[in-house]
């Protein structure tokens, strides 16, 4: 879509070759090993086929001997010899030639390695499962194993999992090495010793993606939230947790001049009420949106449900702090739809009540044939989806659409004061549509556009109040009006 114009066969002729390059150059694979590491069970193979073609009345798997699976893995192997060593003598021309995949070969919601990891986790703890239990507890749409689901038993309570976290052991990363090719992206810095801080006991959790202030529980005392995407919850690779805590007084909410681990340290965890994979905690935001002098936690999952409809929860403060399950929900309608990349609150009319602003670049209003033209939902406090407690995308009181189809419309955005804007009793939002070019809008007010192919201009935004500067980056350059 981004690199390509549309052409649909060279972008997938690069995927193809380029995805092995690009990773090939990446990542390590040294520790795939030496062929006298391998075994392929040819013969075990041989009679699992064997059984499927009498199974199935399909007579074509009866061709799989053990001799043709032991030549097919053979010429897999020295394929993949082949690939070490001439693919990264590619890296140069398909770098260039796809910008997107390398910018977004880690991060990318749908096939990056993080989203390919969940899946591979996903379904290796449906597959022990199955073997464990049988295969009445699993479920096919259809017979693509994208769509296998099993039920997987456990004798854990929604509570329990909420402060369970500490059974997932970090293990030693020498199977993936650092590689010697890896491009050096910041300067080398003399060590800088930190002696305050906070980390987590689980490897991979991106803790500390998202990080909010507020009074959850209404004591007059500000209390920290810090959110890990990515964090295993039994049974659900990526669910995601956030860990909370409280202020209290005389006691500083980080310890001074320590490493504290989070899971030792929180008052509190919450999980997502209904996990599978969301990536929970993606982004946060605060806001009383029962209007009860207590602020109430928004937390958003934008990877819930089949086809990244995505999620936004909002769990009530009170005096006891922070509820376990949500009394808002808002969910996305249409796959991709990805709700909450992003979540802010602002006073939006004239009620001094904070307002919910949640935002998606791969949005997509009628489906496939206008993918990631992006979009940007409002709840105002004040409006009549207050009594619901399950609500989709469709209630919002004002949802703005990106122009164009693929240009990621609500990647990004800020929040500009009235007080810096004459003549205007409301905040004004710089939105940003970063995708091929890049572009800025700042609805009613100005629109800022990039110059140059794949400048992404908007990428990041940032609004600078003292200076009465917005700034936008990109990829390239910075960029101040």
């Amino acid at each position: 879509w981004e690199s390509f114009n549309d052409n649909r066969e060279m972008a997938h002729d690069s995927a193809d070759t380029g995805g092995d390059a690009v990773i090939n150059y990446e990542l390590p694979i040294g520790y795939i090993g030496l062929i006298n590491k391998w075994f392929v069970p040819s013969k075990e193979l041989e009679e699992i086929y064997a059984r499927y073609a009498v199974a199935y009345n399909s007579p074509l798997e009866t061709d799989a001997t053990a001799i043709h699976v032991q030549t097919c893995s053979n010429l897999m192997f020295v394929g993949r010899f082949a690939d070490a060593l001439l693919l990264g003598v590619q890296y140069p021309p398909y770098s260039r030639n796809n910008s997107f995949l390398l910018d977004q070969v880690h991060e990318y919601y749908y096939g990056g390695l993080t989203n390919m990891a969940q899946l591979t986790v996903r379904y290796w703890d449906q597959i022990i499962a199955m073997y464990e239990q049988g295969t009445d507890i699993c479920t096919f749409s259809n017979n693509n194993p994208y769509y296998l689901n099993c039920f997987i038993p456990h004798h854990v309570t929604h509570q329990q999992q909420q402060e369970l976290t500490s059974y997932v052991q970090s293990t030693s990363s020498d199977y993936l090495p650092s590689s010697d090719n890896s491009l050096a992206l910041l300067p080398t810095f003399g060590n800088t010793e930190i002696s305050t801080g906070l980390i987590s006991n689980q490897s991979y959790a991106a803790f500390g993606h998202a990080t909010l202030f507020g009074d959850f529980n209404g004591d007059g005392l500000t209390d920290l939230v810090v959110s890990a995407p990515d964090y295993y919850v039994l049974g659900c690779a990526q669910g995601g947790r956030v860990f909370i805590i409280y202020g209290q007084v005389n006691r500083p909410l980080v310890p001074d001049r320590r490493i504290s681990v989070i899971e030792g340290l929180a008052d509190q965890t919450i999980i997502s009420p209904e996990c599978d994979g969301d990536r929970f905690g993606s982004a946060l935001a605060r806001l009383d949106w029962n209007n009860d002098g207590i602020d109430d936690l928004v937390v958003s999952s934008p990877s819930h449900g089949f086809g990244f409809v995505g999620a936004v929860f909002v769990f009530a403060g009170g005096a006891q702090g922070l509820q376990s399950q949500p009394y808002k929900s808002i969910y996305g309608v249409n796959q991709h739809d990805s709700i909450g990349f992003e979540l802010h609150t602002a006073h939006l009319d004239n009620d001094n009540r904070l307002d919910l602003i949640i935002t998606s670049p791969y949005a997509q209003p009628n489906g496939y044939n206008q993918p990631q033209q992006g979009a940007v939902w409002i709840f105002l406090s004040s409006g009549h989806h207050m009594s619901n407690d399950k609500l989709t995308v469709a209630a919002a009181s004002f949802t703005i659409w990106g122009e164009t189809a693929k240009s990621k419309f609500g990647y990004s955005l800020e929040i500009i004061p009235p007080s810096c804007i004459n003549s205007v009793t409301y905040p004004a939002l710089i939105i940003s549509a970063p995708a091929d070019k890049g572009k800025l809008d700042i609805p009613v007010l100005v629109s800022i556009e990039g110059d140059m192919i794949f400048e992404r201009l908007g990428t990041t935004v940032q609004w600078t109040p003292d200076a009465q500067d917005s700034i936008a980056l990109d990829t390239e350059e910075t960029w101040k009006t």
